[in-house]
Protein backbone atom coordinates (compact mmCIF):
# COMPACT_ATOMS: atom_id res chain seq x y z
CA UNK A 1 0.00 0.00 0.00
CA UNK A 2 1.25 3.55 -0.74
CA UNK A 3 1.93 6.04 1.62
CA UNK A 4 0.73 9.48 0.74
CA UNK A 5 2.82 11.94 1.41
CA UNK A 6 2.51 15.94 1.92
CA UNK A 7 5.93 18.39 1.72
CA UNK A 8 5.71 21.42 3.26
CA UNK A 9 8.40 23.83 2.68
CA UNK A 10 8.26 22.19 -0.89
CA UNK A 11 9.91 25.29 -2.73
CA UNK A 12 13.32 25.61 -0.67
CA UNK A 13 16.79 22.99 -1.50
CA UNK A 14 15.69 20.63 1.24
CA UNK A 15 12.07 20.30 -0.48
CA UNK A 16 13.99 19.83 -4.21
CA UNK A 17 16.15 16.98 -2.90
CA UNK A 18 13.35 15.73 -0.71
CA UNK A 19 10.57 15.22 -4.14
CA UNK A 20 13.61 13.76 -5.97
CA UNK A 21 14.05 10.96 -3.43
CA UNK A 22 10.41 10.49 -2.87
CA UNK A 23 9.15 10.37 -6.50
CA UNK A 24 12.37 7.34 -6.58
CA UNK A 25 10.73 5.42 -3.47
CA UNK A 26 8.71 2.96 -4.47
CA UNK A 27 5.91 2.95 -1.93
CA UNK A 28 5.37 6.69 -1.41
CA UNK A 29 3.32 8.67 -3.49
CA UNK A 30 3.19 12.90 -3.39
CA UNK A 31 -0.37 14.00 -3.00
CA UNK A 32 0.09 17.44 -1.88
CA UNK A 33 2.88 20.20 -2.17
CA UNK A 34 2.68 23.41 0.32
CA UNK A 35 5.00 26.56 0.82
CA UNK A 36 5.91 28.16 4.21
CA UNK A 37 2.69 30.32 3.73
CA UNK A 38 5.34 33.34 3.34
CA UNK A 39 7.33 32.17 0.24
CA UNK A 40 8.14 34.77 -2.32
CA UNK A 41 7.01 32.15 -5.01
CA UNK A 42 3.06 32.28 -3.28
CA UNK A 43 0.99 29.77 -5.07
CA UNK A 44 2.84 28.08 -8.01
CA UNK A 45 3.02 24.99 -9.91
CA UNK A 46 6.48 23.11 -8.47
CA UNK A 47 7.60 22.19 -11.58
CA UNK A 48 7.43 25.61 -12.73
CA UNK A 49 10.04 26.44 -9.67
CA UNK A 50 12.02 23.08 -10.60
CA UNK A 51 11.77 22.19 -14.00
CA UNK A 52 13.37 18.94 -13.88
CA UNK A 53 10.23 17.51 -12.24
CA UNK A 54 7.98 18.62 -15.74
CA UNK A 55 5.64 15.55 -16.42
CA UNK A 56 6.70 13.72 -13.21
CA UNK A 57 5.43 15.79 -10.40
CA UNK A 58 3.19 18.76 -11.62
CA UNK A 59 1.47 19.29 -8.50
CA UNK A 60 0.07 22.80 -7.57
CA UNK A 61 2.37 24.18 -4.11
CA UNK A 62 0.35 26.71 -2.27
CA UNK A 63 -0.21 27.66 1.19
CA UNK A 64 -1.04 24.92 3.70
CA UNK A 65 -4.48 23.55 3.67
CA UNK A 66 -5.07 21.64 7.06
CA UNK A 67 -8.43 20.33 5.88
CA UNK A 68 -6.98 19.43 3.05
CA UNK A 69 -3.84 17.37 4.80
CA UNK A 70 -6.50 15.69 7.05
CA UNK A 71 -7.92 14.18 4.18
CA UNK A 72 -5.62 13.10 2.04
CA UNK A 73 -2.43 12.94 3.40
CA UNK A 74 -1.03 9.61 6.36
CA UNK A 75 2.29 11.49 6.46
CA UNK A 76 3.69 15.09 6.28
CA UNK A 77 7.79 15.85 5.92
CA UNK A 78 8.17 19.61 7.08
CA UNK A 79 11.22 20.85 4.90
CA UNK A 80 11.25 24.35 6.68
CA UNK A 81 14.01 26.51 7.87
CA UNK A 82 14.37 25.79 11.98
CA UNK A 83 12.52 27.86 14.36
CA UNK A 84 9.19 27.84 11.33
CA UNK A 85 8.53 23.84 11.57
CA UNK A 86 7.37 24.14 15.48
CA UNK A 87 4.35 26.46 13.88
CA UNK A 88 2.81 23.75 12.66
CA UNK A 89 4.03 20.45 14.30
CA UNK A 90 1.63 20.71 16.99
CA UNK A 91 -1.53 21.41 14.59
CA UNK A 92 -0.56 17.91 12.22
CA UNK A 93 -0.35 15.98 15.50
CA UNK A 94 -3.85 16.95 16.42
CA UNK A 95 -4.89 15.81 13.45
CA UNK A 96 -3.82 12.17 13.78
CA UNK A 97 -0.98 12.59 11.22
CA UNK A 98 2.85 11.32 11.29
CA UNK A 99 5.47 14.03 10.83
CA UNK A 100 9.40 14.04 9.75
CA UNK A 101 10.38 17.49 10.48
CA UNK A 102 14.06 18.37 8.94
CA UNK A 103 14.66 20.70 10.50
CA UNK A 104 16.40 21.09 13.92
CA UNK A 105 13.17 22.28 15.78
CA UNK A 106 12.69 18.97 17.72
CA UNK A 107 15.95 17.43 18.30
CA UNK A 108 17.09 18.54 21.77
CA UNK A 109 15.75 17.05 24.64
CA UNK A 110 16.54 20.29 26.53
CA UNK A 111 14.88 23.38 24.85
CA UNK A 112 17.37 25.36 27.04
CA UNK A 113 20.00 24.10 24.37
CA UNK A 114 18.26 24.48 21.27
CA UNK A 115 17.06 28.27 22.14
CA UNK A 116 21.33 29.35 22.95
CA UNK A 117 22.33 27.56 19.84
CA UNK A 118 18.91 29.00 17.69
CA UNK A 119 18.94 32.04 19.38
CA UNK A 120 15.10 31.67 19.41
CA UNK A 121 12.59 30.56 22.32
CA UNK A 122 10.99 27.21 21.52
CA UNK A 123 7.04 27.81 21.50
CA UNK A 124 6.54 23.31 21.41
CA UNK A 125 8.34 22.55 24.45
CA UNK A 126 6.12 19.57 25.32
CA UNK A 127 5.94 18.26 22.41
CA UNK A 128 9.85 17.43 22.39
CA UNK A 129 9.33 14.23 24.66
CA UNK A 130 7.91 12.14 22.01
CA UNK A 131 10.39 13.33 19.26
CA UNK A 132 12.51 10.68 17.99
CA UNK A 133 15.82 11.24 16.59
CA UNK A 134 15.91 10.21 12.89
CA UNK A 135 19.05 7.94 12.53
CA UNK A 136 17.52 4.57 11.52
CA UNK A 137 21.34 2.97 12.53
CA UNK A 138 20.50 4.26 16.47
CA UNK A 139 16.93 3.88 16.76
CA UNK A 140 15.11 2.03 14.04
CA UNK A 141 12.62 0.54 16.02
CA UNK A 142 11.22 3.47 17.58
CA UNK A 143 11.16 5.18 14.06
CA UNK A 144 9.02 2.73 13.00
CA UNK A 145 5.89 3.82 15.31
CA UNK A 146 6.85 7.20 15.91
CA UNK A 147 4.37 9.80 15.42
CA UNK A 148 7.43 12.73 15.06
CA UNK A 149 10.39 12.04 13.63
CA UNK A 150 13.38 15.04 14.43
CA UNK A 151 15.71 14.43 11.65
CA UNK A 152 19.67 15.14 12.08
CA UNK A 153 21.38 17.46 10.87
CA UNK A 154 24.23 16.99 8.24
CA UNK A 155 27.26 17.29 10.02
CA UNK A 156 25.62 15.62 13.28
CA UNK A 157 24.75 12.19 10.56
CA UNK A 158 28.21 11.84 8.98
CA UNK A 159 29.64 12.68 13.01
CA UNK A 160 27.93 10.30 14.85
CA UNK A 161 27.69 7.60 12.34
CA UNK A 162 31.25 7.87 12.16
CA UNK A 163 31.78 7.39 16.02
CA UNK A 164 29.03 5.70 17.00
CA UNK A 165 31.17 2.09 16.99
CA UNK A 166 34.07 2.95 17.69
CA UNK A 167 32.30 4.72 21.43
CA UNK A 168 29.93 1.15 21.44
CA UNK A 169 33.47 -0.96 21.67
CA UNK A 170 35.33 1.46 23.21
CA UNK A 171 37.89 1.73 20.86
CA UNK A 172 38.16 5.65 21.23
CA UNK A 173 38.67 7.93 24.07
CA UNK A 174 35.09 10.29 24.53
CA UNK A 175 37.11 12.99 26.15
CA UNK A 176 39.13 13.80 23.34
CA UNK A 177 36.72 13.64 19.94
CA UNK A 178 38.01 16.21 17.64
CA UNK A 179 35.58 16.43 14.43
CA UNK A 180 37.18 18.35 11.25
CA UNK A 181 34.19 18.84 9.07
CA UNK A 182 33.16 20.48 5.59
CA UNK A 183 30.04 21.57 3.77
CA UNK A 184 29.02 22.82 0.75
CA UNK A 185 27.05 26.03 0.73
CA UNK A 186 23.77 24.85 0.05
CA UNK A 187 23.28 23.80 3.29
CA UNK A 188 22.27 27.50 4.03
CA UNK A 189 19.68 27.35 2.07
CA UNK A 190 18.50 30.27 -0.23
CA UNK A 191 19.09 33.40 1.84
CA UNK A 192 21.24 35.72 -0.19
CA UNK A 193 23.82 37.07 2.20
CA UNK A 194 26.91 38.56 0.75
CA UNK A 195 29.43 35.60 2.11
CA UNK A 196 27.18 32.87 0.35
CA UNK A 197 27.54 34.62 -3.06
CA UNK A 198 29.46 32.70 -6.10
CA UNK A 199 32.50 35.07 -6.26
CA UNK A 200 32.91 35.32 -2.29
CA UNK A 201 32.93 31.05 -1.70
CA UNK A 202 34.35 30.32 -5.38
CA UNK A 203 38.31 28.73 -4.36
CA UNK A 204 37.57 29.67 -0.77
CA UNK A 205 38.13 27.37 1.93
CA UNK A 206 37.47 28.89 5.71
CA UNK A 207 36.41 27.45 9.45
CA UNK A 208 33.30 28.97 10.71
CA UNK A 209 31.73 28.82 14.14
CA UNK A 210 34.25 27.48 15.71
CA UNK A 211 32.67 26.11 19.01
CA UNK A 212 29.74 27.94 18.32
CA UNK A 213 28.34 25.88 15.56
CA UNK A 214 24.45 24.61 16.82
CA UNK A 215 25.25 21.21 15.58
CA UNK A 216 27.92 20.54 17.80
CA UNK A 217 25.43 20.06 21.22
CA UNK A 218 23.64 17.89 18.81
CA UNK A 219 26.65 15.62 18.27
CA UNK A 220 27.30 15.65 22.02
CA UNK A 221 23.63 15.14 23.05
CA UNK A 222 24.19 11.32 20.43
CA UNK A 223 27.20 10.17 21.41
CA UNK A 224 26.64 10.80 25.24
CA UNK A 225 24.06 8.52 24.74
CA UNK A 226 25.86 6.30 23.29
CA UNK A 227 28.83 6.66 25.56
CA UNK A 228 27.04 6.21 28.53
CA UNK A 229 28.71 9.87 29.97
CA UNK A 230 28.75 13.68 28.70
CA UNK A 231 30.82 13.74 25.90
CA UNK A 232 31.29 17.01 24.55
CA UNK A 233 33.45 16.81 20.95
CA UNK A 234 35.52 19.75 19.57
CA UNK A 235 33.68 20.40 16.53
CA UNK A 236 35.24 23.04 13.67
CA UNK A 237 33.31 23.03 10.45
CA UNK A 238 34.46 24.38 7.64
CA UNK A 239 32.86 25.89 4.22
Amino acid sequence: MLINVGIIGATGHTGEVLIELLLNHPNVRICRLYNSGKSSFGSCVISDVFPKFKKRLDLICKKPDYAQIKQDCDLIFLALPHTVSMKFVPKLLSLGKKVIDLSADYRFKNALIYEKFYKTKHRDKATLKQAIYGLPELNRAKIKTAKLLANPGCYPTCAILSLAPLLALNLADPDSVIIDAKSGVSGAGKKLENEYLFSEIQGDFRAYKVNTHQHAPEINQQLSKLAGKKVEVIFVPHL
